[in-house]
């Protein structure tokens, strides 16, 4: 059995009047009950898009990913 996790993200100052850590929730629980599956724990961080390298959340989930470990995300334009 893998482990599922979730990453939300929302970037510069003008997607943030269009994108919501609430409507990502929505639609990764909405994806989880169809799928029967639980994530073991939830990211979230607000900064850009442009690069990895100063997302701290998505760095800390990368260190404790194994392989065979699942990913979820959603992309919200």
């Amino acid at each position: 059995m893998c482990n599922v996790y979730s990453y939300m993200r929302i970037g510069t100052s003008e997607e943030r009047d269009l994108q919501k850590f609430t409507r990502q929730k929505s639609s990764l629980q909405r994806y989880a009950k169809e799928n029967n599956i639980e994530f073991l724990l939830e990211y979230r961080e607000d900064k850009s898009g442009k690069n990895f390298t100063e997302r701290k959340q998505w760095q800390k989930l990368e260190s404790i990913v194994q392989p065979g470990d699942m990913i979820v995300f959603k992309d919200i334009c």
